[in-house]
């Protein structure tokens, strides 16, 4: 009667973390079959110990996403909410080959954020230091640009000299010429 409660609790916990079990026949005279018993947990596929037909596992609270994930089958589980880059739309990885049509930093600017959620500012209000460079031709060098964060695509097209200036509110960029830069400001 005392093993009536250790199996009945083996057996919910082979429910819920999966175990498996395999028979192994010996070769002595008597054929005994042996049995391994191997557990894994369903949340981190990691093995657990199984002791005296019971097996016992903790929550793993080291993964900061054990409490946000949806299990999508016996062994595997997927990561709720939206990914960092659906979150920090600036963040997204890019890998980009700049059409020929294209011909100025601005230009350049203005397709990189086409799929962003974004726009920039016209060049009109964002002074004539930021106006006359994105007039510029685009260098033959950022024709291809990536992998990389679009931030940092966007950072490289202008330079050291100038700074983007994000507007998450209005999903709007533009640039500001980074004061020591200024005409009459020692640097």
């Amino acid at each position: 009667m005392e093993k009536t409660p250790a199996a009945l609790t083996l057996l919910i916990a082979a429910t819920l973390m999966g175990c498996t079990s395999t028979e192994k026949k010996t070769t002595d005279s008597d054929a005994k079959n042996e049995r391994k018993q191997t557990c894994t947990s369903n949340t981190t596929n990691k093995p657990i110990a199984v002791a005296h037909d019971i097996a016992f596992t903790t929550a793993d609270t080291s993964d900061p996403h054990h409490k946000h994930s949806v299990q999508t089958g016996r062994y595997s589980a997927i990561k709720t909410g939206p990914t960092h880059e659906q979150s920090s739309l600036l963040d997204v990885m890019i890998t980009v080959t700049i059409p020929n049509s294209i011909q100025t930093i601005g230009e350049t600017v203005k397709y990189l954020l086409k799929r962003s959620g974004y726009k920039m500012l016209p060049k009109s209000i964002q002074g004539q230091n930021v106006s006359q460079l994105l007039s510029k031709p685009l260098p033959s060098v950022h024709r291809k640009i990536g992998p990389m964060k679009l931030i940092e695509a966007l950072n490289m097209l202008t330079g050291p000299a100038f700074v983007l200036v994000d507007n998450l509110e209005k999903r709007e960029i533009r640039y500001r010429l980074k004061s020591k830069y200024h005409p009459g400001v020692a640097g």
